[in-house]
């Protein structure tokens, strides 16, 4: 099992850095609890999807981020919001978690009880209740995103849950700053 994290990982770290390199993307620096990418150019983009032609499901509802322990409960749907501004702020911030700590590293816990990064006046702030792990973190970074491909880009709410430990953090997709 520790060698298919360690795999799937690699894996995605990999295309991950392929992605940023075809995009020219700086990844963001890791700080003592918060990440700006304000000084980061936004993508080169012309469409502006913010929903899906599905619709948002119930409120709340619980999505499983494929292929880990992760899921996470989705409320308060909000505003709708830029796809390519969240996808930076996540693309930008799961390669700061896999560049500046987990591949120095390894995971382990996180140290600082709220991470935050904000691009364009959107922001995703996680807030630990128990014990986070770097790898937990980039799991809610990639079920973000898979929630809002699947159902429309939105500002929300989440709890994070872990099949072992039950609600291990919260957080929000946001508007302004945080």
């Amino acid at each position: 099992m520790k060698f298919l994290s360690t795999f799937s990982l690699l894996t995605w770290a990999q295309t991950l850095s392929l992605a940023l390199a075809a995009t020219r993307l700086l990844p963001a620096n890791l700080t003592s609890g918060s990440i700006s990418l304000d000084s980061i150019s936004p993508l080169n983009v012309t469409s502006l999807n913010t929903t899906s032609s599905v619709g948002m499901p119930p409120d709340p509802f619980q999505f499983r981020v494929p292929g880990t322990t992760t899921s996470l409960i989705f409320s308060k749907y909000g505003t709708a919001i830029e796809r390519e501004r969240l996808l930076s702020i996540l693309v930008r911030a799961q390669y700061s978690v896999v560049k500046s700590v987990v591949a120095a590293r390894g995971d382990g816990p996180i140290p600082q009880p709220n991470l935050k990064w904000n691009f364009a006046r959107l922001y995703v702030s996680v807030n630990q209740q128990l014990e986070m792990t770097w790898l937990m973190l980039a799991d809610t970074l990639t079920g973000i995103e898979d929630f809002m491909q699947d159902y429309g880009y939105v500002t929300v709410q989440f709890t994070v849950l872990d099949d072992t430990a039950g609600p291990v953090g919260s957080g929000n997709v946001g508007l302004g700053y945080p």
